[in-house]
C-alpha cells in the first residue's frame, strides 16, 4: 500500500487513540482535553515522539519511516518545519500500516510506549 495512503489513515488512528486515551484518563472537559491531545497530535510534537521511540522500533518499521519521509507530499507543513513535518509523516505511516495489516498487538505496543515516552 501507498505509504501516503497509510500515513492518511495512521493519522486519523493517532488523533482517535490520543483522544481516547486522554478522555478515559482525565475528569476534565472537551476544551481543556483538546489542548492536551495538541501535545501529541501536531507535526511538531510528532516529530518530537519519532526521535524517542526510535530505539523501539524495528528495522522494517524504521524502512517504513525512511520511505514516508522521502515521499513527495502534496500538503504543506502548516506550523512545522518540513522535516518535522515529514517525520510526522512517518510515524503516521507505521501506525497506519499496522491497523490496515490487522497488526493489533504491535499497534498497541507502538502506542503504549509513545505515551509512555511522551509522559516522561
Amino acid at each position: 500500500m501507498n505509504v501516503g495512503v497509510l500515513a492518511f489513515v495512521g493519522d486519523a488512528y493517532f488523533h482517535l487513540e490520543t483522544r481516547a486515551r486522554l478522555a478515559a484518563a482525565s475528569m476534565q472537559k472537551s476544551g481543556a482535553l483538546h489542548l492536551k491531545a495538541t501535545a501529541y497530535v501536531s507535526a511538531v510534537s510528532q516529530a518530537r515522539i519519532v526521535d524517542r521511540i526510535k530505539p523501539f522500533l524495528n528495522g522494517f518499521e524504521l524502512d517504513l519511516m525512511r520511505r514516508a519521509r522521502n515521499a513527495d507530499s502534496n500538503t504543506p507543513a502548516k506550523n512545522a518545519s518540513l522535516a518535522e513535518y515529514k517525520k510526522s509523516t512517518s510515524l503516521e505511516a507505521v501506525v497506519g500500516y499496522y491497523y490496515m495489516t490487522g497488526g493489533a498487538e504491535r499497534l498497541g505496543e507502538l502506542m503504549k510506549i509513545i505515551f509512555e515516552t511522551e509522559n516522561t
